[in-house]
């Protein structure tokens, strides 16, 4: 079972594209398995799974029957950009380039708890897409029959 993950932090990345995480999600991972993937997210953002968030996913995955060839482009498009993340010593990953380019990441990182997941966003861009996508949590509740 993967870490829940929560809160919202405004992070600097270095030149490099190093990224410290919050102390809080650092421990999260450390007891899910230690390291952190980082995949391609649906919205233009980046995805953070802690081991035990990967395996479970990749497993949802690989249940897709392989003989469909969305199912096999859409493995392909997925686990060719995945990125497994060290933390260093200063609790620092090193966010691959191609990642930070598909995610628009810059300077300034919004980091996003989002319950079994971590999301890295560049802030305008998260900022337009909390404006297009104005429902309130009851309505979207609603749709997912909570």
């Amino acid at each position: 079972m993967p870490g829940v993950y929560y809160g919202e932090d405004l992070h600097a990345m270095d030149p490099k594209g190093r990224l410290s995480l919050p102390a809080r999600h650092r421990r999260t991972a450390v007891q899910h398995g230690g390291r952190m993937w980082a995949m391609p997210g649906f919205e233009e953002c980046l995805v953070l799974l802690d081991d035990e968030g990967f395996n479970a996913y990749a497993d949802r995955v690989r249940a897709i029957p392989g003989n469909a060839e969305d199912a096999r482009r859409f493995e392909r498009m997925l686990f060719r950009r995945t990125a497994e993340l060290e933390p260093d010593a200063q609790g620092r990953v090193l966010l691959p380039e191609n990642l930070r380019r598909y995610a628009g990441l810059e300077r300034e990182v919004l980091i996003v708890g989002a319950n079994g997941r971590l999301e890295l966003w560049n802030p305008e861009r998260f900022r337009l897409y909390e404006e297009s996508h104005s429902r309130s949590m009851a309505e979207v509740a609603k749709s997912l029959v909570f």
